[in-house]
């Protein structure tokens, strides 16, 4: 359900809709134009005024969803509803044991739940403000994106470094999902991304074992059914969020954890950079108005190789499917 709910925010997000200050409302955040945080914006000062637009309608919209998304799912409240099940049964002892307090008992009940709620928005806040510093470092890709989606993937690395100097890999291979808001066609990649140690802001690191990745991805993907292959960086902070891919075309970012040595979360707050080569090994995308209707693609094989064995496919299937019973009687 979580995954559902994040794709259904995500599609009506990329519904195309007025930038109005009706829209202009967010419930952890009170909604400005300006960075949430302090950021160097001279890149945003020296876009057009439509790019501008462009970029605010985007941002909006998508941190509005990704709002809506993260107040809907279960874990951003888990702990809250933890602890709070285990107040309940505390309570309710003390109120079989002293009863005549039952209402001063109920009372900070109430009140300790309206805590939890607090916290879980101060969660959302930090979450949006991160995302939303990711976007303001993007503004030209951003304000010209016209696919978005979520994406996960599971990968295998080990790399160290010093410096600029290092070694290793990382190799993940992942699934996404998304919606292309000019064709109005719904997007599945599988995907590949083969990272190359670059350098790191620490004195040393050093990294090995398996990692999972979830995050959102926002795109110009020109050709919405041309899978991409693209180059770029990524880069691993020792916050949220987790990771960010970034080449000219394409933001990705998320969270990023998995067993490692060293473990989690010392693992997790290991920061580096990587060079990133991210290629869609099959794209499917879904339109009732593209011709053609369903189209598949890819970058690392070509696509009338895949025509032609899906074809393959299709006529084996058909011929080995039963025939009705009279007929294989006249066959015999």
């Amino acid at each position: 359900m979580t995954i559902t709910r994040l794709i259904i925010a995500l599609i009506l997000f990329a519904t195309p809709m007025a930038y109005s200050a009706e829209l202009r409302s967010l419930k952890t955040l009170v909604w400005s134009e300006q960075p949430f945080s302090q950021i160097d914006t001279a890149t945003y000062e020296g876009m057009e005024d439509k790019d501008k637009f462009n970029f605010q309608t985007n941002r909006y919209l998508f941190l509005k969803a990704t709002e809506t998304a993260l107040l809907k799912v279960n874990w951003t409240l888990g702990m809250g509803s933890l602890v709070g099940e285990k107040l309940v049964f505390v309570k309710d002892k003390v109120k079989s044991a002293l009863s005549k307090e039952e209402k001063q008992e109920q009372t900070a009940f109430e009140n300790m739940q309206e805590t939890f709620r607090e916290r879980s928005h101060r969660v959302v806040r930090n979450v949006i403000k991160a995302l939303d510093r990711n976007l303001w470092e993007k503004a030209p890709v951003i304000s010209r994106s016209n696919e978005f989606g979520v994406s996960a993937a599971v990968g295998i690395q080990a790399l160290g470094g010093v410096g600029e100097k290092g070694w290793g890999r990382i190799i993940d291979l992942g699934l996404s999902f998304g919606y292309h808001k000019e064709t109005k066609s719904l997007v599945f990649q599988i995907f590949l991304d083969r990272e190359k140690f670059k350098s790191t802001m620490m004195k040393a690191v050093f990294i090995a074992g398996v990692v999972g990745k979830a995050g959102v991805y926002i795109a110009n993907q020109k050709d919405s059914s041309q899978a991409p292959s693209r180059k770029g960086e990524s880069f691993y902070p020792p916050m949220i969020p987790g990771f960010q891919s970034t080449t000219p075309e394409l933001v990705n970012f998320g969270g990023s954890s998995g067993l490692t040595w060293p473990p989690s979360p010392l693992g997790d707050m290991m920061t580096y950079t990587t060079t990133l080569d991210n290629d869609a090994l099959l794209r499917i995308t879904i339109s009732p108005i593209m011709k053609g209707f369903v189209r598949i693609s890819s970058a690392l094989i070509p696509t009338n190789y895949i025509v032609d064995k899906i074809s393959e496919l299709t006529k084996f299937f058909s011929r080995s499917a039963p025939a009705p019973l009279c007929g294989r009687m006249f066959a015999l």
